[in-house]
Parts: structure tokens; sequence; C-alpha cells
């Protein structure tokens, strides 16, 4: 079973990396491992983790908090203490988890997260903590203490949390979010679109 540093590692090695063409969804090479051309932020954390032997196939945002939330194997919770290598997953305005990341490091009023399908592509995050940040999913890493279950959260409030790409490239798909220094300010709730990073099902498969 991989640490939380083997993962980050691996996950250090997607930034950069951005869809063909722009607003494709497409992202070798998490979308090739896959088989699947989507909105791909959970893809993403699927792909890096089953990198470092941590089996996952998931590609929704809501059913990687679902497991973690029911302690399905050896997954754990928290909405308190992030660490590194923890899935952070974040809420808009759709009622359920959007967009998901991997905590990279924390400070005492927010996370850097690495990211993918972050305005199509994979790039290192910084966003503060608040109510849009549903909660942290712990993998079962090596040697690493499950996180402590606590309370389930709410519906947040909005705008979602500001955020500050380093190193990522603004797209048209960007304009929902309120972010800072990058995009437009325009929050999700008053837009009535939705962010990057969505988990939105869609049917379309690559060929």
């Amino acid at each position: 079973m991989a640490t939380p540093g083997q993962a980050l590692d691996e996950f250090r090695g997607l930034i950069g990396v951005t869809e063909r063409p722009l607003g494709s969804n497409n992202a070798p090479p998490v979308t090739d491992w896959s088989g699947m051309q989507d909105r791909w932020c959970a893809m993403a954390c699927s792909y890096v983790l089953s990198r470092v032997g941590i089996p996952l196939r998931i590609w929704l945002c809501q059913s990687i908090m679902d497991m973690a939330r029911a302690s399905q194997g050896g997954w754990s919770w928290t909405t308190t203490e992030p660490q590194p290598g923890d899935l952070v997953l974040y809420q808009w305005d759709t009622g359920r988890s959007d967009h998901i990341g991997m905590v990279e490091s924390v400070r005492p009023d927010a996370i850097v997260a690495i990211e993918g399908n972050y305005r199509d592509s994979c790039a290192r995050v910084v966003r503060k903590r608040g109510a849009s940040i549903l909660g942290y999913a712990r993998p079962p890493y090596r040697g690493q203490a499950s996180a402590s279950t606590s309370t389930s959260p709410g519906v947040p409030d909005f705008p979602a949390p500001p955020a500050r790409a380093i190193g990522a490239t603004p797209c048209a798909r960007s304009s929902s979010a309120s972010l800072t220094g990058v995009g437009s300010s325009t929050s999700p709730a008053s837009s009535g679109r939705t962010p990057p990073g969505s988990c939105a099902p869609s049917r379309r498969r690559r060929r």
C-alpha cells in the first residue's frame, strides 16, 4: 500500500496535463487510462491512486465521498482535520459534490490542492477553507491512521471559496467559479452555470 507522499509525487507528475483540444474533456494519460472522455477530476484521483497501488476506478466525486463516509475499504472521512494526501471534495450549487482534488499542504486558512479538470488542465490550486469544502476523504494509505469521523456537513454557503491557480491557464469554462486573480468573480449560485470540475454524469465515451 502506498504512502501519501507517493500519491502526491504521482499527482505532481500530472501538473501541466491539458485537454486536447481545450474544452474536450480529453486529457491523456488520464482519459486514456479510464477509457472515457468526460469530466475528469475524479478520474485523475483514481488514476493517481491506482498507479501507486490503491485500486480505484470511480469517476463521480459524490461516489468517492459516499465511500469514505461509509468507511468502506479502509477509507475514512473528516471535515475538520485535512492532511496531505487526502482527497478534498467541493460543492458549488448542486447539493452534491461537484469537484475533487488531492490536498498537497495545509495552511491555517487555506489548503493547497492538486486538481484535475481545473480550467481544462491539471494544476496546483490554493483554496480558502470555507463552507464550500464538504470534507476530506482519506485513502487507506500505509502507516497512516484513519481520519476521525466528524459530523456530516450541511448544505454549504455560497459563493465558492476563492481559488488561485499556480501555473494554470484560464479557459472559458471557468467563468462561473469565484476565483482570485484568474477568471471571473461571478459566483456559481448567481450564474446558474456549473463550474469547472463538476462531476455531472455524461454518456459520452471515448472512441
